[in-house]
């Protein structure tokens, strides 16, 4: 590919031409180090997708050196907020001219700000509390540059040997990006997760105002929560509870009825003073197949039997192509998410599962994976990935003993009841 057709794709509609542009020549100068800093500081200052994008980005294995990946994972919470006049211009485009005779306060100033939207906390005419998630204005046009622009940095990482196919995970991300601006479809979404905690007390989710959202404007409940940084110097007790109920918040639904939250980012999630779990930001979610589950059931009891012979179980994960050395080497991650809950005993996640032995693990795996031709990931694969890698971030964190092994089987016994 010459320099002017790459620079030429790597142009954003609206905007920020020559930011893009000074990144793709950085990289065919063969100026590594530069493309990187670049990349991450650019990536921070855009808004939309691409913003996201930058977070998935650092969960491929190899796309980007590891010391970016973890600048790049940050991104979502440092988005600066728009201003008064633009949220005005907003609320009307969405709601009419008179928007604000459905509320009886609305803050102008956002309480949160990310890539595709801020929530603002306003009152409803019966003065409920509720939070306003007001999305950015042409993201669909954006979409569409941004996820250009994703083919040609995945079109680099290629070509510089990385291990893995990139299509599976391009049609992913797309996929979900499209419906991450889709708030008509977030709203939906989270109906479903109202309807499958209905049983449980223990987890909370937000209660839609339909009259109040559109396919850009998303009404809810105001959820009322501290975060996860609050909880560190808790009493273990307290923290262990705190860890059984995220822990189900989180699988439950997967394993119930196929349904898994595919962001857990920390700022997804809050706490009560009770213990119970607040779960937020329902954009990016995806129902998985039986067989995927299956072969998620068979992987767990492989491991737990300390089994060697997984292939049939990556299999019905959607791999293909699956030689002994590759069954290997997936049996070496496999071993790494799932050490856990394959132990019967009691201990913290982190003594078997932490950043450091994660990323030693990584780089053992890419060296071995560059001696059998570039991998095909499967789709679902893919979130499934992010999910667990970000969970056990947040479990670290809490840094709570308890048996893994049986919240994953009791978690099992109960999707089984349902």
């Amino acid at each position: 590919m010459d320099e002017n057709t790459l620079l030429k794709r790597l142009k954003r509609y609206g905007g920020h031409t020559s930011l893009m542009a000074t990144l793709a020549k950085e990289h065919i100068q063969g100026n590594t180090p530069q493309f990187y800093q670049k990349l991450v500081r650019e990536l921070g200052l855009f808004k939309g997708p691409l913003m996201k994008v930058g977070q998935l980005l650092s969960m491929v294995p190899g796309i980007v050196p590891e010391e970016y990946a973890d600048i790049l994972k940050t991104l979502q919470t440092q988005a600066p907020a728009m201003g008064p006049l633009f949220v005005k211009r907003r609320m009307r485009g969405e709601l009419g001219e008179n928007w604000h005779h459905f509320f009886s306060d609305f803050s102008l100033e956002p309480s949160a700000a990310a890539s595709i939207g801020q929530v603002h906390q306003a009152a409803t005419l019966n003065s409920e509390n509720v939070a306003c998630k007001l999305q950015y204005p042409n993201m669909a046009g954006i979409l569409e540059s941004d996820l250009n622009q994703l083919k040609i940095l995945l079109a680099l990482y290629e070509a510089r040997g990385g291990q893995f196919k990139t299509e599976s995970f391009f049609l992913e991300t797309k996929k979900h990006l499209y419906e991450e601006i889709d708030y008509t479809h977030e709203a939906e979404n989270i109906k479903v997760f109202k309807n499958i905690f209905m049983p449980y007390n223990h987890i909370h989710v937000p209660e839609v105002i339909d009259n109040l959202s559109t396919n850009r404007l998303l009404t809810m409940s105001w959820m009322h929560g501290d975060p996860l940084e609050t909880q560190k110097e808790k009493p273990h007790d307290f923290r262990e509870k705190l860890t059984r109920n995220l822990f189900w918040a989180w699988y439950y639904p997967l394993y119930s009825k196929g349904y898994l939250h595919g962001d857990p980012h920390s700022g997804n999630f809050l706490f009560s003073k009770e213990g119970d779990i607040i779960v937020l930001d329902f954009g990016c979610v995806r129902k998985f197949s039986n067989t995927f589950l299956e072969g998620t059931k068979l992987l767990y009891q492989n491991l737990k039997q300390k089994k060697t012979d997984c292939g049939e179980a990556y299999s019905l994960w959607g791999f293909e192509n699956l030689s002994k050395d590759l069954v290997e080497t997936l049996n070496q991650w496999s071993a790494f998410l799932y050490g856990p809950i394959t132990q019967n005993k009691v201990q913290k996640i982190n003594e078997s599962y932490n950043v450091d032995i994660g990323k030693k693990l990584a780089k053992n795996i890419l060296l071995i994976l560059k001696t059998q031709g570039k991998v095909v990931l499967p789709q679902e694969f893919i979130l499934m990935h992010r999910a667990a890698v970000g969970m056990g971030a947040a479990f670290i964190q809490l840094d709570a003993s308890l048996n893994w092994q049986h919240l994953f089987e009791d978690m099992l016994f109960a999707t089984a009841l349902h």
